[in-house]
């Protein structure tokens, strides 16, 4: 059975002092576009959202070192956030509608892999593989496999603890993974965990619209 590797996907990032400015100078830049559909790189996945989330471009210096600074601040989550790297976000947004006061806002964020054998009858087997890979807090993860738009899906949830500019705070991952034409998805949305079960039904919502090019 071929190994996920689990740092292909980056729980949501948190606004430090950093992530705060870079919130502000890419978020104003693009508030003004109010898009409603979000396309990856590739151009062969897209979803509808909310006019107030934005495109961030993962390439822009401030995310970058902003990026580095939670790991600094996070080291449970470094080595989850280091694998990330390795690969290019097909999306990478977040919530402008959302209140930053507190160190965070909503984000969503898309990683596509080659599926290195993984197929989608072999999702149950590496459901728990799946939950120990990612930092949750004790007793907070689950994870549940389900018929979707892209056939067998594991959908994961669980809360991580993340150190922002203002103190601590928990945050609820919402991710689906699912395996299409040999590629690995990884959509991962993350939510203040007192405002998840308000963004749920928003981030259902969001996976439901999801398409894939043939």
């Amino acid at each position: 059975m071929p190994r996920i590797e689990m740092m292909n996907w980056k729980p949501a990032l948190r606004m430090t002092a950093l992530g705060l400015v870079a919130f502000a100078a890419m978020g104003m830049a693009n508030l003004a576009q109010t898009m409603k559909t979000l396309t990856g790189k590739s151009g062969t996945f897209s979803i509808e959202v909310a006019k107030d989330w934005i495109n961030i471009d993962t390439n822009d210096p401030i995310f970058k070192e902003s990026f580095e600074m939670m790991k600094q601040e996070n080291p449970k989550l470094a080595q989850i956030m280091n694998q990330s790297q390795k690969g290019e976000y097909e999306i990478y947004a977040m919530d402008s509608a959302d209140d930053p006061s507190d160190g965070y806002v909503s984000t969503l964020n898309l990683i596509i892999r080659e599926s290195g054998g993984l197929t989608p009858a072999m999702l149950p087997a590496v459901k728990d593989q799946v939950l120990q890979s990612i930092p949750f807090k004790s007793g907070t993860a689950k994870a549940e496999i389900s018929k979707t738009q892209f056939g067998e899906t594991l959908t994961f949830f669980g809360i991580m603890e993340v150190q922002t500019m203002f103190g601590k705070i928990d945050i609820m991952a919402h991710g689906y993974l699912f395996v299409k034409e040999d590629q690995l998805y990884v959509l991962t949305f993350g939510s203040k965990s007192d405002e998840y079960k308000k963004n749920k039904p928003i981030f259902e919502k969001i996976f439901k619209s999801a398409k894939i090019k043939a």
